[in-house]
């Protein structure tokens, strides 16, 4: 992913997602299927760091 800082520079972070739980959530009648990967990050400058990553969907309701 290409970032802008506040400051104007550039910067390039890079994930890798080393685990991944399939989760889903449902509430009021709707379903949001949920993603938790647990993944390195890797900024430009080679420095590394650990963090959750989530990716959520809403599917369209069955008829």
């Amino acid at each position: 992913m290409d970032c802008t800082l506040e400051d104007g520079r550039h910067r390039q972070i890079t994930g890798e997602v080393m685990g991944y739980i399939p989760l889903r959530n449902r509430r009021g009648g709707q379903n949001t299927h949920v993603g938790e990967g647990m993944t390195r990050y890797t900024l430009d400058d080679g420095r590394v760091g650990y963090g959750l990553s989530e990716y959520l969907t809403q599917p369209p309701e069955a008829t």
